[in-house]
Formats: C-alpha cells, sequence, structure tokens
C-alpha cells in the first residue's frame, strides 16, 4: 500500500458536530460535582472572585459603573483593578442577570467558569484544523488541552483561566490572516483578542501577546526562507499580523488606562528581582511531563496525603507551577516533533515549547533575567506560568503526532521514534516509581508517590501500545481514536479532578459567620452612621476577607493582589492609626474564657472632620513627621506639600463649626458643613486622583491629607461639599475601546464584502469561460 493510499483509507467520516458533543460531554462528566452544586470551587474563588463579582452584579444590574469599593481596606479603586474584568462580555451579561435576583447565585458563576472548559477545547480544536490537522489528531489536541493543569488548576482564577480558553481562537485568526494575509481573519482575531484581555489577567495577555509576536515573526520569515514570500509580502504579513495585537490592546483600553493609573500608585509599583523570581520552575518538574503529582498536590481536602513538599515551597506555588497535559499528549507530542521538525508549523511549536521552559526556569535560568529588564515582564511574578506555552505547543504537537502515526509507510526510522518518544516519559515514570530521583521529605508519602509513577507507567505502556498498533496498521486511526481520547480522559481526571472539589459552599459559609445579630451590629448607616470594622486579631479571622463586599461591611481589611501603597495613615500607632480610619468595632480576645467577639472602640474619628490648622512636609518626610506624638489630629492635618493657607491653628473645638453627611454612595458622596473660620475638611476617606471634589457647585483642589486622606479646603460660611468618582483614564479608554471596536467591525465589513466581491467576480468569469 502506497503512503497515498494509506493515508486515503483512514480518513476520518465522523459528523462535524460530533466532536463538540464529545467536548460538552468531557466537560459535564469532569465538572459535574460542580454543575450539581454538590462540590465548590475554593481558594480565591471564595475569597476573590465569588465577592467581586457579587459586588459588581449588585451596581451592573442597576445601570451603575462601580468605580469605587468602599468595603474593603477603607476603601479602593474596582473598576480599576484589572481582575474585575467588568466589562469581559460574558461576566457583564451574567452580573446583568444575576444582579437583579437578590444573592448572587453561586452555581451561575461556577456554570459560567465551567463552559470555558467547553470553550477552552473547541477553540484549540478549530486551530487545531486551521493548522490543517486531522479531525481525530484535532479532538486529541482539544481534549488535553481543555482539561490541562494551565487551566483546571486556575478554576479559581477564572481571568486566568479565559484567557486560555480564548487564546487558541486568537491564534487561528492570527496565524490565518498572516498565512493569507486576511483582514477579515485579522479583525476577527482583534475582536476575541480584545474580549480575551478584558477578562482580566494582565500576565496572561502580557505573556499571549508576545507568544504571538513570536508565532507572527516565525511565519513571516519562514515562508521567506522557504521562497514562498518576497520581502515585500513577509512584510505585509507581518503588519498584518499585528492587526490583532494593536485592535485587541485598543478594546481593552477601557480596562487597561485605569489599570495604569492604579499600578503607578500600587505596592507593586517596584518590585525586585528575588519577588518577580519567586516561583520559578525547576529543571526536575519536567517530570510533571509524565507523572502530574510526582512532588505532591494541593487539593480542598486537608487529609492529602501528599502535599506538595518541592523545597518547602509555598503551597500555592502547586498550581502556578504545574502544567501536566497527559502522558498520552506528551509521548504523542514527542512523536509530532521528531517526525515533522521540518514542518513550518511543527518547527513553530517545538520552538515555543524550547522557550517556554526556558523562561518557565526563572532564577534558574538565563532567559527571564534578560527578560526582567524589559519593560512590563519586570512588574510580573512567577515566570512559570510561561509553561501554559509549553502546554499549548505539545497540545498541538500532540495532533500532529496522530497524524504522523498513518502518514507514510512502515518506515525503520519511524519505528525509532516510536520508540523513542515512549522511551522519555517511561523514564520518567521509572524515576517516580522507584523514587531514584525525588526527595520525597516523610517515609509516609512514599508509596503515595511511587503509586503515582508506577500509574504513569501503566499509561505509558497503554499509550505505546496504541500507537503500535495504528503505526502497524492493524487497528485504523478512526477507531483507535477513541481509546485514545478515553485514555488521555482518564489520565487527566485522575490528576485534576477532584482539585476543584471543595465541600464549602462559600455562601453559606460567610452567612454562618455574620449572624443577623452581628450584621446588625457591624453595618453601617449612611449618611448619618458611617463607619468601619476590623474583623482581624492575631489567631482570628471572624469574617472572610472580603466579605464586605457581599454584606455592605466597611472592612479595613480586604484581599486583593493590588493595594494602594497609601492606604493607611503612617502615624505608628495601631491604635492611634485605626482611630483615624473610623474604626468603630474590632475583634477583642476574651483570655479567660478564650473566645473572641466584636467590641466597640471609644475613639475612632468620625467620617469628616474639621481641622484649623496644618503642618507642611515633603513626599520624603512626611512619614517622619507624622510619627509625632504631639500632633493632634483632631485639629491638625499634615500635607506633604506646602500649602498656601492662612489658618488660626485653633482648637478644633474652639470654633464654631458642623459637619453633615446628606448622601453616602460608593461613587458619590455629599456634605453640609458651615464653619465660622477657613479650615480644612478631612475625611477618613481614602485618596485617589479620580476623586474630584466640588464646593458649592464648582470645582476645588483635592488635597492629599495625612498621608492618605482627602480633604479640600473651605472659607468661612456655609457650603456643599460633593465629591465625585470622575476618572479621565477611565473616559479616555471607553472612547478608545469605541473606537478601536468600531475599526475591528468597519474592518470586517469591508473584508466580508471585498470577499464577496471577489467572489462574484470569479463566478462571472467561470460563466464566460
Amino acid at each position: 500500500m502506497t503512503s497515498s493510499q494509506k493515508k486515503q483509507s483512514t480518513q476520518f467520516t465522523i459528523p462535524r458536530w460530533l466532536p463538540y458533543v464529545v467536548f460538552a460531554l468531557a466537560t459535564v462528566v469532569f465538572f459535574k460535582a460542580q454543575i450539581g452544586g454538590s462540590a465548590f470551587f475554593w481558594d480565591d474563588f471564595a475569597e476573590y472572585v465569588y465577592p467581586v463579582r457579587a459586588f459588581a452584579a449588585h451596581h451592573m444590574s442597576q445601570g451603575v459603573i462601580p468605580f469605587w469599593n468602599p468595603y474593603s481596606f477603607c476603601g479602593m479603586p474596582f473598576q480599576a483593578d484589572v481582575q474585575s474584568a467588568l466589562f469581559y462580555p460574558p461576566n457583564l451579561i451574567l452580573d446583568m442577570i444575576s444582579g437583579s435576583s437578590g444573592a448572587y447565585p453561586i452555581l451561575n458563576l461556577q456554570i459560567l467558569i465551567v463552559l470555558h472548559y467547553f470553550l477552552a477545547q473547541c477553540s484549540m480544536y478549530i486551530l487545531a484544523r486551521s493548522l490543517k490537522i486531522s479531525t481525530g489528531g484535532s479532538m486529541i489536541a482539544a481534549l488535553s488541552y481543555g482539561f490541562s493543569a494551565p487551566l483546571v488548576l486556575h478554576a479559581f482564577h477564572p481571568m486566568q483561566l479565559e484567557h486560555l480558553a480564548w487564546f487558541p481562537l486568537v491564534t487561528s485568526a492570527v496565524l490565518t490572516a498572516v498565512r493569507r494575509r486576511s483582514i477579515l481573519h485579522a479583525s476577527m482575531g482583534g475582536l476575541v483578542m480584545g474580549m480575551m484581555m478584558l477578562s482580566g489577567s494582565p500576565q496572561m495577555t502580557l505573556y499571549m501577546a508576545f507568544s504571538l509576536g513570536l508565532m507572527i515573526l516565525w511565519m513571516t520569515v519562514w515562508s521567506v526562507f522557504e521562497k514562498k514570500s518576497t520581502i515585500a509580502q513577509a512584510f505585509s504579513s507581518f503588519g498584518i499580523g499585528l492587526i490583532p495585537l494593536f485592535l485587541g490592546l485598543g478594546i481593552f483600553c477601557v480596562q487597561y488606562l485605569p489599570v495604569r493609573e492604579i499600578a503607578a500608585l500600587s505596592e507593586r509599583a517596584e518590585i525586585s528581582y528575588e519577588k518577580a523570581s519567586v516561583g520559578s520552575l525547576e529543571a526536575k518538574q519536567l517530570l510533571c511531563t509524565t507523572v502530574p503529582k510526582a512532588f505532591g498536590s494541593i487539593s480542598p481536602e486537608s487529609s492529602n496525603k501528599a502535599p506538595f513538599f518541592l523545597h518547602d515551597r509555598d503551597y500555592y506555588l502547586y498550581w502556578d507551577t504545574a502544567f501536566f497535559f497527559g502522558a498520552v499528549a506528551f509521548i504523542l507530542g514527542l512523536f509530532g516533533a521528531l517526525n515533522g521538525w521540518r514542518k513550518r508549523e511543527v518547527a513553530m511549536l517545538i520552538a515555543l515549547a524550547v522557550f517556554a521552559f526556558l523562561f518557565a526556569l526563572g532564577s534558574n535560568g538565563f532567559v527571564f533575567p534578560i527578560f526582567f529588564e524589559l519593560p512590563f515582564f519586570n512588574a510580573l511574578r512567577i515566570p512559570a506560568r510561561m509553561m501554559f506555552l509549553f502546554a499549548f505547543a505539545f497540545c498541538l504537537l500532540a495532533g500532529y503526532g496522530f497524524d504522523f502515526l498513518y502518514d507514510g509507510t512502515s518506515s525503520n526510522r519511524r519505528l525509532y521514534t516510536l520508540v523513542g518518544s515512549a522511551s522519555l516519559p517511561a523514564i520518567f515514570a521509572l524515576v517516580v516509581a522507584t523514587g531514584s530521583g525525588v526527595d520525597i521529605p516523610a517515609p509516609a508519602m512514599e508509596s503515595t508517590i511511587h503509586g503515582f509513577g508506577t500509574t504513569a507507567l501503566l499509561i505509558v505502556a497503554a499509550c505505546f501500545v496504541l500507537m503500535f498498533l495504528v503505526y502497524k496498521d492493524i487497528v485504523k486511526p478512526n477507531i483507535a481514536l477513541w481509546p485514545f481520547l478515553l485514555l488521555i480522559f482518564i489520565n487527566l481526571y485522575s490528576a485534576h479532578a477532584d482539585f476543584n472539589n471543595g465541600k464549602t459552599n462559600p455562601v453559606k459559609e460567610s452567612q454562618s459567620m455574620l449572624s443577623d445579630d452581628l450584621k446588625a451590629q457591624l453595618l453601617p448607616h449612611p449618611p448619618g452612621d458611617i463607619f468601619r470594622v476590623s474583623m482581624r486579631a492575631p489567631g482570628v479571622m471572624a469574617l472572610k476577607r472580603n466579605q464586605g463586599m457581599t454584606d455592605g461591611v466597611m472592612l479595613y481589611e480586604g484581599y486583593n493582589q493590588l493595594l494602594l501603597a497609601k492606604r493607611h495613615p503612617e502615624v505608628g500607632d495601631i491604635k492611634r492609626m485605626l482611630d483615624m480610619l473610623g474604626v468603630k468595632y474590632e475583634i477583642g480576645i476574651d483570655s479567660v474564657r478564650r473566645s473572641a467577639g466584636f467590641r466597640q472602640r471609644p475613639d475612632y474619628y468620625p467620617n469628616a472632620w474639621m481641622v484649623y490648622g496644618h503642618r507642611d512636609a515633603s513626599e520624603s518626610s512626611i512619614r517622619d513627621v507624622m510619627k509625632d506624638t504631639t500632633i493632634d489630629y483632631h485639629s491638625v492635618a499634615v500635607f506633604d506639600s506646602t500649602l498656601n493657607l492662612q489658618l488660626s491653628n485653633k482648637k478644633s473645638a474652639e470654633v464654631e463649626h458642623s459637619v453633615h453627611c446628606d448622601e453616602y454612595k460608593d461613587n458619590y458622596t455629599r456634605y453640609t458643613v458651615s464653619t465660622s473660620e477657613a479650615g480644612i475638611l478631612c475625611f477618613s476617606e481614602i485618596w485617589y486622583p479620580a476623586w474630584n471634589v466640588y464646593v458649592d457647585g464648582k470645582k476645588a483642589d483635592a488635597l492629599r491629607a495625612d498621608y492618605c486622606f482627602r480633604a479640600v479646603a473651605l472659607s468661612p460660611g456655609k457650603h456643599i461639599i460633593e465629591w465625585r468618582f470622575e476618572s479621565q483614564s477611565f473616559q479616555h479608554g471607553m472612547l478608545i475601546s469605541l473606537g478601536s471596536l468600531a475599526t475591528c467591525v468597519a474592518l470586517l465589513v469591508v473584508a466580508l464584502f471585498l470577499d464577496r466581491r471577489k467572489g462574484a467576480s470569479a463566478l462571472v468569469a467561470d460563466d464566460a469561460r
């Protein structure tokens, strides 16, 4: 049988809709517990994702954009936080629906997350088909990618998952645009790229944009090298390939420009190399290409028999350094690489995988230190997250590998590559099974870890037998496909399915922590009664970290990776600081009964107060000045610049005045103030440049007092003071986003018109002939 006859006899004839049915069924089986409501995503899902979505839905369903969040860290930007993913279309739709139904339904959010696994498989399948991989090979690539560790172990980080789900579709559009020099595909790619970016993971956005740039460059240079394109055509292809990246960034600007504003004021505006390289991959973690839990694992259940133990790293680095995409995909990927490295797309995928691994080594390699010197890359941590690209490339190589099994005659070279492809994973599995390459810290864990290696060895053996049967033409590929898919699913299910099976419902847990009586005590009653709560003490956390966002408690604490550097008055005394922040309740410990409960603090400041004296400092000295214990902050405000104000320096109690809050909302506050002398109105509200102040309807200077508070100077008399959140960065970003979106749509319409016209012209020409 000739090569062409052999390939023709193995054509797949399955219906076009069947792969999508397979992906849907696989997703339902993998996440049946989460869909049924008997298991829950955990960790950041409970502490961050759910509170953020509930807060966003409450506002967006009422047609209000939540720019400011007063319920965490005494107030912080909300929309400007990229992880809020406020304008990511699926979030936007779900927020509108769920926010109007009272309490935000946790099942809705879990189902939305699960749907992205189905999307990831469909997205990867479409990419693989566009790369001329067979239907069977594309299904193998899709299933392996959809349930790989970079996706499944980040279910509680949906902003990262959503990037990964859309990335293959973006790649397909970009590569097709480059190959065909197609404006149509470039504009389609721009739309999807923009949506992907809006899902809220800046690290994934940067890594993926850079990866796409590498692919565009590779494709254009290779076409010139093979003399399939002229230099001019290559430049044209390269330029068209960049269109989706620029259009996507333009659509993202509604989020990106506010993010730049908050990033410059955050604690992470500068990051050291040591912090950036936390989460560097170790070379021996390549064992995890075959044995997913070679170094232990983390799960919601505390009874885990083999916890993550690699060099006593923090537990969260398990999912941040994990990249397992199935031993089957690894073997098929190696086979694809060995047999197709001369092919342009295969060579590109090999190069991407090598680059991803070298970058992910972080401080253990030489690539990451180079990139740390570049803009943007020097503001991100955990270089091992680049291993998503390694998994992405190998899943596609697995598709090619499946096709190469029956592409050609049974040559010795192909047999050698088949044996070689299975040999490396077999060695990895043996290393773990025998314990010769893994330093297990506790004897009780040895049998469990060795068992993982033994199981992996069985998977490798089963995969090799299947590959050999197809190679020898004993089993046709369209028959062998199904046991391959089943083996892939079993391998990934056993490795990852238990990771997301949290048994605690975050909503019910929050409700149990905040009884009706306690809620009545801790909830503020604006505009008349505004105060904050400190819910943590050593060894005690009375509420969940972002529970204020769901229940309306204005917390001193919270949980967010992007914190304002100036969010607490630097007075050097925690009691004095809490007083100035308006903390009315804090945790008290009864040492006799060994119990904890909330107690009222007697000296907390009101939400706003008048002072009639000020001290000037500089940006560099204000922290030292504020630690002066002789300063009475009831009567004096400290500024990090020189103010041209003539004040009496009297104590506030000596001056006739009144301060009354008329309206207090997240994005807007209004006060009525009467004062017999010129003074400064100070607020226990965190300063941020987007907050503008208006006195009697006229814009005034928004001052930053006492290191982090808002303030405004007032003349004698009665005044109406309004604070409005008016972000210029948001307004500019919105205009750019709308313009980019309009450009995408216009390019799509024009490209479709030209394609249709071109097709009609070709039809007329055929008729004439």
